[in-house]
């Protein structure tokens, strides 16, 4: 693998980042409309501004990382083709995609999982609220995206093998 195509790796494995990323930054969004924020935010048309470009920039910058990654790694690492890395012969797990797609998927799985408690327990006390239901329904959203990145490594890794071959 040469070092292009391990950069072009690299920016598509952080654009998926930003994209599981996603539903928290939109979960956020509805906790700006849907509580009364004067108390504890001094400049409120601020952070309604800040509050709605939040999910925006992330969902800009992952299709960026994502679909220019071929563009970001010849900036990065020049026109030429670059230094090999490993050779494609006998390569260990790690040097795999697959293995850090899985890795990626295992890291959501803890981080969402462990949050998603925080937030049942807290759920109670805002029962009904539009807020408390998207925070629940974006942790569902990265709970499936994780269990996605686990079980179809193999699958995703294809796709962007294929992506790099065109």
């Amino acid at each position: 693998m040469t070092t292009k195509k391990a950069i072009e790796i690299a920016s598509r494995i952080y654009g998926l980042y930003l994209l599981i990323q996603l539903p928290i930054a939109l979960s956020g969004l509805f906790s700006v409309f849907a509580i009364n924020n004067d108390q504890w935010v001094k400049n409120p048309m601020l952070y309604q501004i800040w509050a709605v470009l939040h999910p925006i920039l992330y969902l800009i910058i992952a299709l960026i990382l994502i679909l220019k990654a071929e563009s970001i790694a010849n900036l990065v690492a020049g026109k030429k083709q670059g230094k090999e890395i490993t050779e494609e012969g006998n390569k260990p797990s790690h040097s795999q995609l697959s293995f850090w797609i899985i890795l990626l998927g295992i890291y959501f799985l803890i981080s969402s999982a462990s949050k998603l408690i925080g937030d049942l327990v807290r759920h109670p006390l805002h029962w009904g609220d539009a807020y408390s239901w998207s925070i629940l329904l974006s942790h569902g959203c990265i709970l499936i995206s994780s269990f996605v990145l686990i079980l179809k490594s193999e699958w995703i890794e294809s796709i962007i093998i294929k992506r790099l071959e065109r």
